[in-house]
């Protein structure tokens, strides 16, 4: 199934959500091509060489973690990275607000970096792409608007519009019976795995500390006002 729209997407795409759009695109025109110019991704065993001996080079990790958010590994990788940030993204960010929104993305994209570095330690090869960190995004919108509508279209000709919950809970289905597979195409599973979980706890915390936007206030008991006065003697 491919999201098309969802029905809690504002008709604008808001700001934060836009600048990570520019700065993944930016990203990869500037390094596609010179991936080892720019140390390409994050490694698992090069992090776990530097909690061993930390150091310097646990700083450069993080920067190499950091930096992987922005990185993709072809065109297709981009763009369907994008898509779904440009629909989920928006949805979430018009409940979080730009700083929180942005916070949360950085923190969910880490926290998948590092799911996939527990997964598999000693693994050689370079992770790249928002993949985790928008897997994050999702997790959030399964928590704060899991009954929002989703369309979806199931190639080669049908359309369907289905909860957020739904589709979000096929979409982790897939990724955790995927992860135990070997295929031709590496794909860091376990990262988007790991952000969505991430995502869930965060969307949990936000909701129960009422840090969502357009919170109904509903059950709030207000203070009475208590007005000065002479009372009789």
């Amino acid at each position: 199934m491919i999201p098309l729209r969802c029905d809690s997407t504002p008709h604008r795409v808001l700001p934060a959500t836009a600048l990570l759009i520019a700065a993944c695109i930016v990203v990869y025109a500037a390094v596609q091509g010179r991936w080892r110019l720019f140390s390409g991704g994050f490694v698992p065993v090069y992090f776990t060489e530097s909690l061993v001996h930390p150091g310097r080079s646990t700083l450069v990790q993080a920067a190499r973690c950091a930096a992987a958010f922005f990185m993709h590994a072809g065109p297709l990788h981009l763009v369907s990275n994008m898509w779904f940030l440009l629909i989920f993204g928006t949805a979430v960010e018009s409940r979080l607000g730009f700083m929180r929104f942005t916070a949360v993305y950085i923190l969910c994209g880490a926290f998948s970096m590092l799911a996939q570095a527990v997964y598999d330690p000693l693994s050689p090869a370079a992770i790249v792409g928002a993949s985790g960190a928008i897997a994050g995004v999702m997790g959030i919108h399964f928590v704060v608007l899991p009954l929002s509508r989703i369309l979806v279209w199931i190639p080669p000709v049908f359309f369907l519009r289905v909860p957020a919950f739904v589709f979000l809970l096929l979409w982790f289905y897939v990724q955790y019976a995927s992860a135990g597979q070997q295929g031709t195409i590496r794909v860091a599973w376990w990262a988007h795995i790991g952000g969505f979980l991430a995502g869930i706890a965060w969307g949990i915390y936000l909701r129960a500390r009422g840090r969502l936007k357009n919170e109904s206030r509903k059950g709030r008991k207000s203070r009475p006002v208590l007005r000065k006065g002479r009372t009789g003697e």
